[in-house]
C-alpha cells in the first residue's frame, strides 16, 4: 500500500529518533565490556603439568595443563591459548585434548607464548576395556542433562521417565533403565535400533531434541555398553574414590 505523505514523514521522523537508541543497544556499554587480557611479562620456557602422558587403552584421552616462565621464575598459564599439533601417526589432538590411534609413544608440539616445546606421549594398548555403568554410563547422562531437574531428574520425570537427580542412585536409574517400559529402550539383536540411542540422537522423536551426534565419543560408549549387554558393575568398581586438582595452588600475579 502507497503512504499519503504525512505517513511517509511521520515514519521517517520515528526512524530518525529510534537510530541512536539501536545503535546505542548494539554497542555494548563500558560497564559491560570485557576487560582486556593482561600482558604478559616475556617468557623463556613452556612446561607441562603432568610432564608426559601415557594412553592405557583406546578410550583413554588426555589433557595437560600448559605453563609459560617468565625470567624471574613466575608461572602463567598458557592452557587456553596454545596450540596444539600431533607429531607422530600414534596420537590425535582436538580441543587440547590428546587421544591414542595406535600402539608405541610419541610426541605433541605445544606452541604458546611464542614458544614451543614437545610433550611425550606413550599409547599402551588400543584395547577397548568394557563399559561400566557407574564409571562410564552414568556420567554421559548427566554431560548430556538428561538426570537435570529440567529433564527426567525432575521430581516427576519428564514424559513419564524418571532418573535420579544428578545420577545420585545409580541403582535406580540403572533399574529404570532397564525394566521400564518392559525392556524396550534396548534392542540386543540391532544394538542401533535401540531406544536409548534412537531417541538422544533425535532419529525419532524427542522432546529433548538431540543430544549427541551419531559416531560420537558418547554415543560409541551407550552403543558398547548396549553390545555388551548393558551390565551394571557394582558400586565400589565403578564410582570415584578421590579428586585431585592441579594446580594444587593457584597464583594471581597480573592486573586484572
Amino acid at each position: 500500500m502507497k503512504l499519503s505523505r504525512p505517513a511517509s514523514i511521520l515514519r521517517a521522523v520515528s526512524m530518525a529518533c529510534l537510530l541512536p537508541l539501536l545503535s546505542q543497544a548494539a554497542t555494548p556499554s563500558a560497564e559491560n565490556a570485557l576487560p582486556e587480557e593482561p600482558t604478559l611479562p616475556p617468557l623463556v620456557s613452556l612446561s607441562f603439568q603432568p610432564e608426559s602422558l601415557t594412553l592405557h587403552d583406546a578410550r583413554d584421552e588426555r589433557r595437560v595443563l600448559v605453563w609459560g616462565e617468565s625470567r624471574d621464575g613466575e608461572r602463567f598459564d598458557l592452557t587456553g591459548a596454545a596450540e596444539w599439533i600431533a607429531e607422530s601417526p600414534q596420537l590425535e589432538v582436538g580441543d587440547g585434548t590428546v587421544r591414542p590411534l595406535a600402539i608405541g609413544e610419541g610426541t605433541v608440539r605445544i606452541s604458546a607464548g611464542g614458544l614451543e616445546a614437545r610433550l611425550p606421549v606413550t599409547v599402551k594398548t588400543m584395547d577397548s576395556p568394557p563399559v561400566g555403568f557407574v564409571r562410564d554410563v552414568e556420567p554421559v547422562l548427566s554431560k548430556l542433562g538428561c538426570n537435570a531437574g529440567t529433564c527426567h531428574g525432575s521430581a516427576k520425570g519428564r514424559n513419564g521417565f524418571k532418573l535420579s537427580l544428578r545420577g545420585y542412585d545409580p541403582e535406580f536409574d540403572y533399574q529404570a533403565l532397564i525394566n521400564d517400559i518392559s525392556g524396550r529402550r534396548f534392542n540386543r539383536v540391532d544394538v542401533d535400533q535401540s531406544l536409548m540411542l534412537l531417541k538422544p540422537t533425535a532419529d525419532v522423536p524427542h522432546e529433548g531434541g538431540q543430544v549427541i551426534r551419531p559416531g560420537s565419543r558418547e554415543h560409541g560408549l551407550l552403543r558398547q555398553w548396549i553390545a555388551e549387554g548393558a551390565r551394571f558393575e557394582s558400586m565400589a568398581e565403578g564410582r570415584a574414590t578421590r579428586i585431585e586438582v592441579m594446580p594444587d595452588e593457584v597464583r594471581l600475579d597480573l592486573p586484572g
